[in-house]
């Protein structure tokens, strides 16, 4: 398929509704074989979707295609550090993924694991989030933070614990020489059903975690663009400006 797709005049197009490059697209599919033909071909290592920003890897990594991800971590001149249009690279997918091998590989290769996207959320909100302990003891082991984090909602890692039900990261944290709030912090009724944490499907586009998880979600946006978060995080004054063109967001 990726051969007739190259040999047919035009086939730099885009596929899916994120206009997904072919690289994108072969990595979103776990198309392990297509993706290393492109490779061969050339010019293609750079492609991102015109939704999110993402590259290949970000998105094989997403979709937890090991083989794909694999294969492009060992590409030479692939781009295993860029952000997308949220503030989001690589390393911060696995993250939501809970891969931790790929999470060790590039946090190895000097990609911050405090670097926040556009919602002030870090690797390390989101593997608390979804309980992914080993993510969690591979950031604090080598780059251990002593203030507890907010995000740009003012919600802290503890409140997060609570809301998750994640609560048994409080000891771990604290281990590491986090200074955390008080535990009688909770999260005043706003909680995720905690079965739907570690999905990819319909995830909130500010929290990461599937909207299914907070039981109701909303739409922002108009037209072609729109988003989907969770109610919880609309209850913590996320809206349209949240989206906006350039706001908040860091790209290499």
């Amino acid at each position: 398929m990726a051969k007739v797709l190259l040999d047919y005049p035009g086939s730099e197009g885009t596929q899916t509704d994120f206009g997904l490059p072919l690289l994108c697209f072969a990595a979103f599919d776990g198309l392990e074989n297509a993706a290393q033909l492109l490779i061969e071909r050339g010019g293609y290592l750079h492609g991102t979707d015109s939704r999110y920003g993402r590259n290949a890897l970000s998105w094989a990594i997403f979709k937890r295609n090991r083989k794909v991800t694999e294969l492009l971590l060992q590409t030479p001149g692939l781009d295993w550090d860029n952000t997308d249009l949220r503030g989001r690279a690589p390393l911060f997918i696995s993250a939501i993924a809970n891969d931790e091998k790929s999470f060790k590989t590039l946090r190895s290769r000097g990609s911050d694991v405090h670097r926040p996207d556009r919602f002030g959320l870090t690797p390390l909100f989101v593997a608390v989030q979804r309980g992914a302990i080993g993510i969690v003891r591979d950031i604090l082991e080598n780059h251990p933070l002593q203030q507890e984090p907010r995000d740009r909602f003012g919600r802290s890692l503890t409140w997060w614990m609570w809301a998750t039900g994640n609560t048994n990261m409080r000891d771990l944290v604290i281990g590491y020489g986090m200074q955390v709030e008080d535990e009688g912090q909770q999260s005043k009724g706003q909680t995720y059903k905690h079965s739907y944490l570690n999905s990819i499907e319909s995830p909130c586009e500010i929290c990461t975690i599937s909207v299914d998880a907070a039981g109701q979600s909303m739409e922002l946006g108009s037209g072609g663009r729109k988003y989907r978060i969770c109610q919880i995080c609309h209850d913590f004054g996320a809206s349209n400006m949240d989206f906006a063109s350039g706001r908040g967001v860091s790209r290499k």
